[in-house]
């Protein structure tokens, strides 16, 4: 994250940053290497440099996704959901914290790792109508100290200015086998 780097949260409080790529670096240059007009190369800094690497991972996914899956196209949540689940979270610098931040968000794209969670099976897509829920058992072995689960929907778009932009409120509940709720990590973004 650089000073120029924007942070949130936005207004009604949702995490922003969702996902933070490289846009410069600590290197004697400061930037990223790009081609440039003229067949040359150039140094350069910021947002234009990195939201061609997250659109690049994206076109990724979406071309591995064709290949497992017959020709069809991945939904748009499955993709961020995948990008966001496999970020490499960022704890190096005070203003971060463990775990999704309003500094980096859910962390560094790590593209080859959402490749990676997409081969090995680890997405469940589902259906939710207004008012449902849905359960979906998880085996967890024994022994193990974490789980991660990352839930990601497409919204419809909200109303012009409306004060809060998401129209659904999905949200995520695990109760262990002994009936314990679990709670999701929550920001506060005051």
């Amino acid at each position: 994250m650089t000073t120029f780097s924007s942070w949130g949260p936005v207004g009604d409080g949702r995490l922003k940053p969702d996902l933070v790529a490289p846009g410069a670096q600590v290197g004697d240059d400061h930037g990223v290497t790009s081609t440039a007009p003229g067949n040359q190369y150039a140094v350069m800094q910021g947002t234009s440099m990195s939201a061609p690497a997250v659109s690049g991972a994206i076109a990724l996914l979406v071309e591995d996704y064709r290949i497992r899956f017959n020709n069809q196209n991945p939904l748009p949540s499955l993709v961020k959901a995948l990008l966001l689940h496999t970020a490499e979270d960022l704890e190096a610098a005070p203003w971060f914290s463990r775990g999704p931040d309003f500094a980096s968000g859910y962390g560094r794209l790590q593209v080859r790792d959402a490749v990676d969670q997409l081969r090995g099976g680890g997405v469940l897509v589902g259906l939710v109508e207004d008012g449902q829920a849905r359960t979906y058992p998880l085996q967890v072995p024994e022994g193990t100290t974490a789980v991660k689960l990352t839930l990601a929907w497409d919204d419809p778009a909200g109303l012009e200015n409306a004060a809060v932009a998401l129209v659904n409120d999905l949200d995520l509940v695990v109760v262990d086998p002994l009936g314990r709720r679990h709670y999701p990590w929550t920001l506060d973004p005051a």
